[in-house]
């Protein structure tokens, strides 16, 4: 708790709130902007990366599209930022683990549209690998017996076969560009998580650190 008192007064008390208003803005927005930018690299396909133009082209306008959602939000917020610094500055008087553990939960929320992007192109991979693995099956002349979770055999029509033929085709050429965004976003949010652990493994040390134990030694109140 005085270790919180302290470097609540070092850092909020003896300094204006606006300047911190304003880093954390510039922060968010720099993020943001190369977040853009890597998206972008990602439609001129870069490193001569061969992704299919279409699809490659819809999933990156459909994450430009949420990145401007994004900071049209930020812009509509950024007034609010003073009256959370100043509200949070006082967090301090429950101590300094208190202190880092609201800074975790700001920078999950502060990255949570990373977090909406993994979830976004998580969802299509495995839709997309899922799909593979079903018309593989297909093809096989094999059926995913739902009753006795197995594999049993099956007879397909000639159409059946033409048709699943054809969507795993499409299903496997597709799936390069897929795992192209789906590896960029869950680099970007191990990336992302890595600090909130890092906060929260030095809360854990702080709360289990026996300082009162030490204060007492240090006292001669054990002998």
């Amino acid at each position: 708790i005085l270790l919180g008192i302290l470097v609540t007064y070092l850092l909020f008390f003896r300094s204006n709130s606006l300047n911190y208003a304003q880093i954390i803005s510039e922060v968010t927005y720099e993020f943001i902007g190369r977040l853009e930018k890597l998206i972008e690299d990602l439609i001129i396909m870069p490193v001569g990366l061969k992704l299919n133009f279409p699809l490659n082209s819809t999933l990156g306008s459909f994450f430009l599209y949420h990145i401007y959602l994004l900071r049209t939000y930020l812009h509509l917020t950024r007034p609010m930022y003073i009256i959370m610094i100043k509200f949070f500055s006082y967090m301090g008087f429950f101590g300094f683990s208190f202190i880092l553990a609201i800074i975790c939960d700001i920078f999950s929320l502060a990255t949570i549209h990373v977090f909406c992007f993994y979830g976004y192109a998580s969802y299509i991979y495995s839709f997309n690998t899922k799909s593979l693995t079903s018309l593989w099956r297909l093809i096989r002349g094999k059926k995913w017996n739902q009753l006795k979770c197995r594999v049993d055999s099956y007879s397909y029509q000639t159409d059946q076969l033409l048709i699943g033929c054809i969507c795993f085709t499409i299903s496997f050429l597709l799936l390069p560009t897929i795992l192209v965004y789906y590896a960029v976003f869950v680099v970007l949010r191990l990336l992302t998580l890595s600090i909130p652990y890092v906060l929260k493994f030095a809360v854990a040390y702080i709360s289990l650190f026996p300082a009162y134990s030490i204060c007492l030694r240090i006292f001669g109140s054990i002998q």
